[in-house]
């Protein structure tokens, strides 16, 4: 059943395979009696019984179809079936019609909507019960006992949606909370992530400026060395040297293009080839 909120109440809803069983019970039985009214009616045998039997209907019909459609408003034509029916002489099918309504109530209505359906009626069998004048009354304490049943049983239905739809919120609310949970772990794990790579990019970087900077160092002084050695075997050693320190600085930038492509931090290293004097 699905529940409508109305300030610190709820008023249900029937699920729509019954609001469609509900209408149709409903129309189906009030059919009958209304054939019979509009033939009376057209064939001028109306009289104020027939007047009253189709307001009983319009109210019976009007219960039906507000329980179905809009329980909050049930109460209204609900009252109006309670009071007309010490109009009638036959009340039996009437009467467990109201059962069956009431039955429904129960289920759907918040306590104040339902004391406005049960109260009409159980006055209306405490008037019964001392038998005031007119048509024989066929109430009694059989009908009490069974309106105290068919309240208990609907409310008892109410109570069992009520903790099954607490259940299920009190399940939402638990998910809810988990995958927040998840959701912050996962945040926490990016946000741990993205300050890993922020101290790697920052150790890599301090690495290569102080590597290059010594890898420059010694090959310039290793060039300017070679072009000032007299001894050709130094030259040629001096100039080996150089040629180790340039291809030690392409390899660096070449692992710092692998490293920091992602924030393009792998630009061109410049290496000399040669020059003089020395840091």
């Amino acid at each position: 059943m699905r529940s409508l909120s109305l300030g610190s109440r709820a008023v249900y809803r029937l699920p729509r395979p019954l609001v469609w069983l509900v209408s149709v019970l409903t129309v189906a039985g009030v059919i009958d009696d209304l054939r019979r009214l509009i033939t009376l009616t057209l064939s001028g045998q109306a009289d104020i019984e027939t007047l009253l039997r189709l307001l009983i209907l319009t109210a019976f019909c009007g219960t039906g179809l507000t329980l179905a459609l809009r329980p909050a408003w049930a109460p209204l034509p609900f009252l109006v079936l309670v009071a007309l029916m010490f109009g009638v002489t036959d009340r039996n099918t009437l009467q467990l019609a109201c059962f069956l309504f009431l039955a429904v109530a129960s289920a759907l209505l918040d306590r104040l909507r339902l004391l406005l359906m049960v109260a009409p009626y159980v006055a209306v069998l405490l008037i019964g019960l001392i038998q005031l004048p007119g048509p024989p009354p066929i109430f009694d304490v059989a009908h009490v006992i069974t309106l105290i049943t068919v309240v208990l049983l609907g409310r008892a239905l109410r109570a069992t949606a009520d903790r099954f739809a607490l259940q299920r919120e009190e399940n939402q609310a638990q998910v809810q909370a988990a995958i927040a949970r998840e959701e912050a772990a996962d945040e926490r794990a990016r946000q741990g992530q993205l300050e890993h790579e922020r101290q790697r990019r920052t150790l890599s970087h301090e690495l290569h400026d102080v590597i290059a900077h010594e890898l420059t160092k010694i090959t310039m002084q290793a060039t300017v060395a070679a072009r000032q050695a007299d001894d050709d075997q130094a030259q040629v050693a001096f100039l080996d040297l150089a040629t180790t320190g340039r291809r030690g600085l392409s390899e660096m930038r070449r692992l710092m293009a692998i490293i920091s492509d992602e924030d393009g931090a792998g630009g061109s290293l410049s290496v000399p080839e040669s020059g003089v004097g020395h840091s």
